[in-house]
């Protein structure tokens, strides 16, 4: 049985809030995601934005940056608002975030017209039930959105902008996205939202520019270590193409169940590979761009349901990225 959220205040018609402290916030965190406490920078992220602040934050891969969004969700009434260029990985933490009883959404292209339309709908209502809204940035530069999120931001619920991936904003990043530089609009049309970069790749140069371009006022810039002591690192030269082929198979046969990705710098590459370890009794399927929206969300599904035990991917692993 889902279990309610567990809110902790609501806001004013003009979004004036009551103080939330340290005990009400980790209250929120073992009450919805089950951690006994915040790790890091979280807590510091999540008080600064909640204080209104915009923020630009540093952490690694499974540092925990959902929470720092996903908890001022939580802590007060209305909507946050969330950009990612992955849509596999928003479908992932909405369907994630349902499974906890929280109300979360996401909107682009490979979805019905029935639920994108039930999606605005909701959006348009005084009080949206809504707490946690995915779209990507294609979609934020479309005039027509714009306008529902200055409605929503007029009836004082649009609470927080969080930018995930924020390095795609950069042009002297390693991913670096056109439509993130559209949004730079969003601090004039949204001006006293607070914004949350979040990225966990940014050398200096990117961090800077993100922050400029974002026009973050007077952010708190938080950057955490990426020394995770819980990751093995190995690295194997790589000599015959059989011989890596063999070597490959082993390392997966003797992992076990655990889930896996092999990453591919090609499509052609992907599909020999995947035929190859197939033939070597490894539950796998091939995924990349060249395969169609269907084909390509039935391997994701069957991945992350544990039917097979590895993807091999290109390095875009997830980025299908149409509106």
């Amino acid at each position: 049985m889902k279990k309610s959220p567990l809110p902790v205040q609501n806001l004013g018609a003009k979004g004036k809030q009551r103080k939330c402290g340290r005990e009400a916030l980790v209250k929120l965190l073992r009450w919805n995601f089950g951690h006994p406490d915040f790790r890091g920078n979280q807590l510091e992220a999540i008080e600064a934005i909640l204080s209104g602040r915009d923020c630009f934050c540093l952490m690694p891969t499974g540092g925990g940056k959902s929470m720092c969004y996903q908890i001022p969700a939580l802590a007060k009434t209305g909507i946050v608002l969330v950009i990612s260029p992955l849509i596999a990985l928003m479908e992932n933490q909405v369907m994630a975030l349902k499974e906890k009883g929280i109300a979360a959404e996401f909107l682009s292209s490979t979805q019905t017209s029935q639920l994108r339309n039930k999606i605005h709908e909701d959006l348009d209502r005084g009080q949206p039930s809504i707490r946690l809204l995915y779209v990507t940035p294609e979609l934020i530069a479309t005039s027509g959105f714009m306008s529902k999120l200055k409605k929503i931001h007029g009836r004082g619920l649009l609470n927080l902008i969080a930018v995930d991936e924020a390095h795609c904003i950069s042009s002297w990043g390693h991913d670096f996205r056109p439509s993130y530089r559209k949004l730079s609009s969003l601090r004039n049309q949204l001006q006293d939202v607070p914004i949350l970069a979040l990225t966990a790749t940014a050398i200096p140069k990117v961090q800077k520019d993100v922050i400029d371009s974002l026009n973050l006022q007077n952010p708190l810039v938080l950057k955490s270590s990426f020394n995770r002591p819980n990751i093995y690192y190995e690295v194997r030269y790589k000599d015959l193409m059989d011989d890596a082929y063999a070597d490959l198979c082993d390392v997966l046969k003797s992992a076990g169940d655990v889930c896996a990705i092999v990453y591919c710098l090609e499509r052609t590459t992907c599909d020999d590979l995947s035929t190859h370890l197939s033939k070597n009794g490894i539950s796998c399927a091939a995924y990349h761009a060249g395969l169609n929206n269907k084909l390509r969300s039935s391997v994701l599904d069957d991945w992350i349901c544990s039917k097979i035990q590895v993807v091999v991917a290109t390095v875009a692993f997830g980025m299908k990225t149409s509106l």
